[in-house]
């Protein structure tokens, strides 16, 4: 293979903007490169990871990455090292353009963490709430978010400290959820503060407070939107949300056609919206989104006062074969998916069967509250005991490698779960990882998992009788 002209005429070369690389020698695959434009993760050899390292802040002319290498003790002679940065510069990973001025992240490798089950050196991926203040009532709402913000909520200049950790942690893309998060005063000052950063950005909104300045800023590469719809009519979107909304939601959806964003739809599936997917898969397509997610109903907050909405299992089970049939019919224009929360992954680093528990939560993934306190995920906000720190006070890094996660992190055992130990499901149900869950809808930290499907036998059981 013939070297690329800019590396056999020693051009400097440089890691591409955008790009963030993340070195977590406890997971499956340690080396990774992710481009926080197009949302690509690339699994890295340990030669291509050292060599976007050596120029990651600043280009660097081929002989000297060499140089750098062999102090190293790394072989740099003959056409591997000259194939392994032509892969890198083919693969958009580095460049021999002038790159753009990057922001100081961690330097060197961090120690892997030395947990029951595998951790992330520093969090992949973040939740991230700028308020619990919502401008609808949605019947189904899992936090039941009001008008009512909170005194303790964070300005603009607060949450510009919290994305500076969150670059400097290798953070590859955060989640803005909430409430409504186009709700806080300062939600285009933020916005627009998120589209310079080092990683990408997923809002999540009901699009009714989309106007014309949110959606340019909304339109920067970094940034993509997924707009909740739960209904292809204003009959069936108004029954959840509210008079109204559906209107201004197609409004805001039209908006950030017309300036070029990248959006998709959500829909909430329940028992008075499954009739028309069809007609919200066409609708997303036609409205230009690039996907449109389905997501069976969480009968818990506000949607746990609604038994009328709920999904019974069979009712559940025809809306996965249905989305699987419209993937099939509508897949080659418009991508669908389907996710069931009742259905809790396992971190992804962790062994399949394992017996203990575990999820993203604590592992790779954590969630920070509208007043900078972090947590495992959003539904321990309510659960002050759960709080790792806060972020105004503490460092994003030094929380994260503390012991406060230690039940996230392998801490429980199926065998502490009284009402799961003895299923005969329970060590290959993933279901029971997600604890918080369990807390958030009265439960307990260690009760059965709601929507369980094992839960009606147990009902059923004699007091003291094994499944």
């Amino acid at each position: 293979m013939n070297a690329p002209a800019g590396v056999a005429n020693d051009t400097p070369i440089g890691l591409a903007p955008g790009v963030v690389l993340r070195c977590d020698l406890a997971l499956s695959n340690p080396y990774s490169a992710f481009d926080v434009e197009s949302g690509i993760r690339h699994e890295l050899s340990p030669l291509a990871f050292l060599l976007l390292h050596v120029m990651e802040d600043a280009s660097v002319r081929p002989s000297a990455i060499a140089a750098a290498l062999a102090a190293r003790g790394v072989p740099t002679r003959g056409r591997a090292f000259h194939a392994g940065l032509a892969r890198l510069l083919d693969a958009g990973l580095a460049t021999t353009d002038r790159p753009v001025a990057r922001r100081p992240t961690r330097r060197g490798m961090l120690e892997p963490l030395l947990t029951a089950v595998p951790v992330a050196s520093t969090p992949v991926e973040m939740e991230v709430h700028f308020t619990s203040t919502c401008n609808l009532r949605c019947r189904h709402c899992f936090v039941s978010a009001d008008g009512e913000p909170s005194a303790a909520e964070m300005p603009a200049a607060d949450w510009r400290g919290v994305f500076d950790q969150l670059e400097s942690a290798r953070v590859w893309q955060i989640v803005v959820s909430g409430g409504e998060p186009l709700v806080h005063p300062e939600a285009r000052h933020i916005v627009e503060d998120l589209a310079q950063r080092q990683f990408a950005t997923a809002l999540l909104t009901n699009g009714t407070l989309i106007d014309s300045a949110l959606a340019y800023a909304l339109s920067a590469p970094r940034f993509s939107v997924v707009v909740s719809l739960d209904g292809a009519t204003e009959r069936v979107h108004d029954a959840l949300r509210g008079d109204g909304a559906f209107a201004r939601a197609m409004s805001g959806i039209s908006r950030l056609g017309e300036r070029g964003c990248r959006f998709s739809l959500s829909t909430t599936l329940h028992a008075g919206n499954t009739h028309e997917m069809e007609d919200l898969v066409r609708l997303a397509r036609d409205c230009g989104a690039e996907s449109v997610g389905f997501i069976a109903l969480d009968p818990i907050g506000r949607a746990a006062e609604n038994a009328d909405l709920h999904l019974a299992g069979e009712q559940r089970q025809d809306a996965l074969r249905r989305c699987q049939e419209l993937a099939l019919r509508y897949g080659d224009t418009i991508p669908i998916r389907y996710l069931d929360p009742r259905s809790c992954d396992p971190s992804p680093s962790s062994p399949g069967n394992s017996r203990l528990i575990s999820c993203a939560a604590g592992t790779t993934w954590g969630a920070i509250r509208s007043d900078g306190a972090l947590f495992p995920c959003v539904y321990a906000f309510a659960a002050p005991e759960f709080a790792v720190g806060s972020l105004l006070t503490d460092d994003l890094v030094d929380l994260w490698r503390t012991d406060r996660w230690s039940i996230f992190r392998g801490g429980l055992s199926l065998d502490s779960l009284i009402e799961c130990r003895d299923c005969p499901e329970a060590v290959a149900c993933t279901i029971r990882n997600c604890r918080m869950r369990a807390l958030f809808s009265g439960r307990g930290l260690l009760g059965p998992p709601p929507g369980c499907p094992q839960q009606a036998a147990c009902a059923d059981r004699e007091p003291g009788e094994r499944r």
